[in-house]
């Protein structure tokens, strides 16, 4: 592993304004940036960080942490009109500390190991680093230190805008209470799947996932079971016709992904009830809860909506959100096929 003090997690900076002016431009190697985490020194951000450098080991990636600082409003405001002169270099290198021992968390992880100082917005430095990154790694919830916006806030920001999948870690899966954290090694990559072209999208990065942990693809659609009272049908003939017709959906769906992910096992869930909850339910026993950030106003436009961040914080375990991006492979369903 390479040792993040000695390299670019605690560069020596210019001082002062070239210093501020540097750190905001996100200067970025040539090279990816693998799975990224933001971090700020709470444990859990930490606890987000262990689950970063999983991924990374798993994917065979490097792990890059990120902690972003700016001054206060005032601050900026009286610098810019030349009053007051603000050394942000007690900041600088109390953020170059929390590199250093979130180092410590890392004794099992083998891969190359990266760690940058920037000053800034932490969502917009978070999404500098998206452009060339394969993930994004946050905690829901963070501390009002170095970094105050890294978590909490910005987590429920980042996925609409991000250009890479988003894992939102919640801080009860993150405790160090043994009766509160689980092992999820084993457990299935759940992904919710409503109709839409975007949620295919989702699905193919959840069969990826499913693919490189070696576990189960639960297809899960959630559907209302009102019916119309004016209807001549039978109420329970009516039920019956909306479970079939989202049970064959989803078998459309398994048939399509088994062509783009061969040998990932898949099966389908056809639940009752809001696509938040229904997803929320999935969370406590999925290794991985994953939903794109849009749709046709079921999982991408509730979850992902004005409850985000009710979902993420009441989330059992990690969930990832899937930017919406076009995927070619999308158009062989033939839902979706032209022409």
């Amino acid at each position: 592993m390479t040792d993040p003090a000695q390299t670019d997690a605690a560069p020596e900076q210019p001082q002062g304004e070239q210093a501020r002016e540097e750190q905001a431009a996100g200067e970025q190697p040539q090279s990816g940036f693998g799975v990224v985490v933001g971090i700020d020194g709470s444990d859990h951000s930490m606890g987000a960080l262990r689950l970063a450098a999983d991924e990374a080991d798993r994917r065979g990636l490097p792990l890059t942490m990120v902690i972003a600082y700016s001054l206060s409003p005032y601050s900026d405001s009286a610098r810019a009109a030349g009053d007051y002169f603000a050394d942000d270099s007690v900041l600088r290198d109390g953020c170059k500390n929390v590199l250093l021992e979130a180092r410590e968390h890392l004794g099992h992880f083998s891969g190359r190991l990266r760690g940058y100082v920037k000053y800034g917005d932490a969502a917009d430095v978070l999404l500098k680093f998206s452009k060339r990154a394969d993930l994004l790694v946050v905690g829901s919830r963070g501390r009002g230190g170095f970094a105050g916006r890294m978590l909490g806030s910005v987590s429920s920001g980042l996925p609409w805008k991000s250009r890479c999948p988003v894992i939102i870690v919640p801080k009860r899966f993150t405790s160090q209470d043994e009766h509160e954290h689980r092992d999820v090694s084993a457990a299935p990559v759940s992904v919710g799947v409503d109709g839409s072209s975007h949620s295919l999208v989702a699905a193919l990065e959840a069969a990826e996932e499913a693919r490189t942990r070696r576990v189960p693809l639960r297809l899960v659609s959630a559907y209302t079971d009102h019916v119309e009272d004016t209807s001549w049908t039978p109420k329970k003939r009516q039920r019956k016709d909306q479970h079939d017709g989202v049970l064959a959906r989803l078998d459309e769906d398994r048939a399509w992904l088994r062509e783009q992910a061969p040998g990932v096992e898949i099966e389908t869930v056809a639940a009752v009830g809001s696509s938040v909850k229904v997803m929320v339910d999935e969370s406590r026993t999925a290794g991985l809860t994953v939903v794109g950030t849009r749709g046709r106003g079921g999982f991408a436009g509730m979850i992902l909506g004005s409850t985000s961040n009710g979902v993420m914080h009441h989330a059992e375990g990690p969930l990832m959100a899937v930017a919406d991006v076009a995927d070619p492979r999308v158009r062989s369903h033939r839902r979706f096929a032209q022409g």
